[in-house]
């Protein structure tokens, strides 16, 4: 029994060397770029997948160089320096691990993908530090320029079948957001966060944000609510509430600012003094009030 056990050990064994031996030696890497991104561009349709260069390494790893995965019809492009693919050994096109440098910063997931779905289940989600200056759509479609470095974790499936169908749970943050707005808040002309952190739930078009904070050195304040989200992306719809707390700093430098702080405190009788935003994610506006009573109190297109 034990020479049967050992002699089908070998076999496994032998089969699964003699598979690597024919990807690495005699599978040409064109034919096999080519092959690879037809199934990228199966799972995502919409996207097209570009490519330079395809690396083997023992035993079932593969590593492609300056990706290219471009939708000319929402404007991405996204460039991506380098893609690192384990394979398992048992089903490598259904289970294989994920990681890729891309915008300064790099991403990571195993991926368990349904061949007859076409579901995509991404486990172990793991985004650090891209840098948001390089995302040339993002910054295009904000009309504005957005400074800082996003991090993510939790877990994603995507539905091959129908583009809007992603779903996320988990934590993002942003350290060191920076960006500029149109009309001023409490007299800052920029938003100038240390950290911004939240929980994010996607469910297809909707985007659900919850206990989510930010801190800098003038503003500090907390926010939740949603983005639904719409084609092209500028034109989402915002849905936030949250609270604001001025900085010592601020209200020293600034005596009006100071002012209208006290006079926003006494009105609504809070420890923040509230607010929401509404309008879209080009032209979000701003108004200190609750959704309880909504009366708009200094309105701003941010």
């Amino acid at each position: 029994m034990f020479k049967r056990i050992f002699i089908l050990t070998l076999y496994v064994v032998y089969s699964v060397l003699l598979v690597a031996v024919l990807l690495v030696v005699l599978f040409p890497k064109d034919r096999f770029a080519v092959w690879i991104a037809a199934q990228v561009e199966d799972k995502l349709p919409g996207f097209a997948c570009r490519m330079e260069a395809v690396r083997y390494a023992y035993p079932f790893t593969i590593r492609l160089d300056r990706v290219r995965l471009v939708d000319d019809a929402r404007q991405i492009d996204i460039p991506i320096e380098r893609v690192t693919i384990d394979f398992s050994p048992q089903w490598p096109l259904e289970d294989f691990d994920v990681f890729a440098e891309l915008y300064g910063g790099s991403a990571a997931s195993h991926v368990a993908a349904d061949s007859q779905s076409r579901v995509l289940r991404l486990r172990d989600v793991k985004v650090e530090a891209l840098n948001l200056e390089l995302v040339d759509f993002l910054q295009s479609s904000l009309d504005r320029q957005v400074k800082g470095l996003l991090s993510l974790s939790g877990g994603m499936t995507i539905d091959g079948r129908d583009q809007a169908d992603i779903r996320f749970s988990g934590m993002v943050s942003i350290d060191g957001f920076r960006t500029k707005l149109r009309r001023p808040v409490l007299g800052s002309a920029t938003f100038d966060f240390h950290r911004v952190q939240t929980g994010a739930d996607i469910d297809r078009q909707r985007i659900e944000l919850s206990q989510g904070t930010f801190s800098g050195d003038m503003l500090r304040g907390t926010f939740s609510g949603t983005v639904n989200l719409s084609r092209p992306l500028q034109q989402s719809g915002l849905d936030i509430q949250g609270g604001l707390t001025p900085q010592p700093q601020l209200l020293k430098r600034n005596p009006a600012v100071a002012r209208a702080a006290a006079r926003l405190y006494r009105q609504f009788q809070k420890d923040s003094i509230p607010y929401l935003v509404g309008g879209t994610v080009k032209f979000p506006e701003f108004r200190f009030a609750t959704s309880a009573n909504p009366v708009v109190n200094e309105l701003n297109t941010l």
